[in-house]
């Protein structure tokens, strides 16, 4: 075999073995990320406009990326009846995120992680069974038009419901009770998802009603 036609092959080699060592890491990737985060709502827009949810998204670039990992979560709560991932399983979705997206270790993401305690471990049912009616009313108040552009009075009241259901106050002392009735607020909002994963526009107006409201939220447990 002539000099020319090795290195060609062996060129050919390095490149066949670098496809494939990329394929299988993906595919490991993929099936070490339980959330299914292929299925988008946001259309990964880059324009850094998404809300921040009243300061929770620590970077107002990842406002998009926090729609899209809201929607996953409220799939797969769907199918197992859990609202939040543990440590181990949302690290290994954030790494397949950041194969396509910025940095989102930096977006304040790990905060919805299960283990603390409290609401970050509650189950679909455990909302839903303690909330009862209440979750009706959210259901009528939060039925936005479908679109991005529903109006603001609509977002409004949408908006006093869910302060309703997770309690509200302008002050409610220690840091890490506040960072709890944000947990519990998202466990609530995840929930009440579920039950809705397959009306996409209404999904993402709520997202985006919810999401670029200024709100300060208090303990309310349920």
């Amino acid at each position: 075999m002539k000099f020319r036609e090795q290195v060609l092959l062996m060129m050919f080699a390095i490149v066949f073995f670098t496809i494939q060592t990329f394929v299988l890491s993906q595919s490991d990737s993929d099936a070490g990320c339980v959330l299914d985060i292929h299925s988008t709502l946001s259309g990964n827009d880059s324009d850094c406009v998404a809300g921040n949810w009243g300061g929770f998204v620590e970077d107002t670039c990842c406002g998009e990326v926090f729609y899209d990992y809201l929607y996953a979560l409220a799939k797969w709560a769907n199918q197992t009846q859990r609202l939040f991932l543990n440590a181990t399983e949302q690290n290994n979705c954030l790494l397949l995120i950041k194969g396509s997206e910025k940095d989102v270790f930096v977006c304040g993401i790990e905060k919805l992680t299960s283990g603390a305690g409290g609401c970050s471990d509650y189950t679909v049912n455990d909302v839903l069974n303690n909330l009862g009616n209440t979750l009706t009313n959210f259901d009528e108040d939060c039925n936005l038009s479908g679109s991005a552009g529903s109006t603001d009075e609509a977002c409004s009241l949408c908006m006093k419901r869910w302060k309703e259901i997770v309690g509200s106050s302008s002050d409610n002392g220690r840091n890490s009770m506040k960072d709890e009735a944000k947990v519990c607020s998202f466990a609530v909002l995840v929930a009440i998802t579920s039950r809705r994963t397959g009306y996409k526009n209404w999904l993402q107006a709520l997202y985006q009603c919810l999401g670029y409201q200024d709100f300060v939220m208090g303990i309310k447990r349920f």
